[in-house]
């Protein structure tokens, strides 16, 4: 056991070059993503489950899952904003997985982070097939709620325990750290907020449901392209270091 956590910290000290494209690449992914998501709300023609004749996208009574069908609530046609969100939704569920697997190589030294990582990236890893499920699967509609209330906990879980992580090793930067710990403070927030209105129940419900998720998507995209970018710098900073130290070190 000790061997491999060993492999793994040597892994991400030889490997740091292409790690921090990775994070850079892991940015311009969720990006595109975003832009994506965007154009298909921008060109959904209208409805919600509250007003069928709702004219285009509303943050206050849509969700992203309206505009999953090629024909949209209020009868007309919804091909391309049904393609360019399940596009979206690819990129960034992918993406994002990809990118709590990765990070948990950088805390393999301690213990506590080392498990807190490995837990945080199953549950990122896991939430995947939940989403791609929600955008792409025709189920009943008890099975599509169990899985709208599971995908966004396991980010939430996801989340959480990274910001735990980020505040125990504190090698990365400030930033990175706080907006990470944003997120999950935010996340837990609005699960309890959703809690209370679930039990107030009525349009009430519905508005601060559609409208949190709509809020809480773009603070995410926010968040999760700051964090690649974060990560990129520092890492080429880091290896520039490294680099000038080698240097020396042959010159004497």
């Amino acid at each position: 056991m000790k061997h491999r956590t060993i492999d793994i910290t040597n892994l991400v000290e030889i490997r740091s070059k292409s790690f921090a494209y990775f994070f850079l690449s892991f940015s311009i992914a969720i990006l595109i993503s975003a832009l994506f998501i965007i154009l298909a709300m921008i060109f959904y023609p209208g409805g919600n489950l509250l007003d069928n004749y709702q004219e285009d996208f509303s943050l206050l009574f849509n969700g992203l899952c309206d505009i999953r069908e090629p024909t949209a609530i209020n009868g007309e046609p919804n091909l391309a904003s049904s393609i360019m969100l399940k596009l979206g939704i690819t990129i960034f569920t992918f993406a994002s997985m990809s990118f709590f697997v990765i990070l948990s190589f950088f805390f393999q030294k301690k213990r506590s982070t080392k498990y807190l990582s490995i837990i945080g990236s199953f549950f990122g890893a896991l939430q995947t097939p939940f989403y791609i499920m929600i955008f792409f699967l025709h189920s009943t509609y008890e099975f599509h709620m169990f899985l709208v209330v599971i995908a966004p906990l396991l980010q939430y879980l996801t989340v959480i325990l990274y910001s735990i992580v980020f505040l125990i090793d504190r090698r990365f930067p400030k930033t990175a750290q706080y907006s990470l710990l944003v997120l999950a403070i935010v996340s837990i927030l609005f699960s309890i907020l959703v809690g209370i209105v679930s039990g107030i129940g009525g349009q009430i419900h519905y508005v601060t449901n559609r409208l949190g998720t709509n809020l809480f998507n773009f603070l995410t995209i926010i968040i999760y392209v700051l964090l690649g970018f974060l990560l990129y710098f520092y890492l080429r900073k880091t290896n520039q270091t490294n680099t000038s130290a080698n240097q020396k070190i042959h010159t004497i």
